[in-house]
């Protein structure tokens, strides 16, 4: 996906831009460990969020969310860290986010791999009609998380102590 055909796309069909940033993250594994749910502490430099994710399935909708709005996120890190949770990994990406109605679509940066977008809508339908509306087949639509898009490329983020773009 080349984002700036992307970006033409989004505007012509009259999504408004709404914010470019640089994310960073860190995870944590829960205690117990547990496959398929972790802890995220991350920022974009405006907003700071600490979510619990918990997959349920690889389809559209198939993660679970509790999410909490945090005002500092080195703080937010002392204090997980010092509660003894050791972090699993940093990550950046970079994210161009756009409005569309009801959705949320995200054309996403990532190292090591190719972009790709991310549509996040009320509904599966809402999703499959936007996917269609940018090009997309509606049976190619994944539900897959960012280890998993990184295993795609043959690449086990889970391995990767540090994610970040060269400098």
């Amino acid at each position: 996906m080349d984002p700036a055909q992307m970006r033409e796309k989004l505007l012509a069909l009259g999504a408004v831009p709404d914010g470019e940033h640089l994310q960073k993250r860190y995870v944590f594994d829960v205690i117990p460990k547990k496959p398929g749910k972790w802890l995220r502490l991350r920022t974009n430099g405006d907003l700071t969020t600490l979510t619990l994710k918990h997959i349920k399935n690889d389809g559209v909708g198939g993660t679970m969310e509790v999410e909490v709005v945090v005002d500092d996120f080195d703080k937010v890190l002392q204090i997980i860290e010092s509660a003894g949770i050791k972090n699993s990994g940093y990550q950046e990406n970079k994210r161009t986010d756009f409005r569309l109605g009801k959705a949320q679509i995200s054309i996403d940066k990532w190292p090591l791999i190719p972009p790709y977008i991310e549509i996040e809508a009320p509904t599966k339908t809402m999703v499959k009609n936007i996917a269609k509306k940018l090009g997309y087949d509606p049976k190619d639509i994944i539900g897959d998380n960012t280890v998993k898009v990184y295993k795609r490329y043959g690449i086990d983020l889970e391995d990767i102590e540090s994610l970040k773009f060269a400098e």
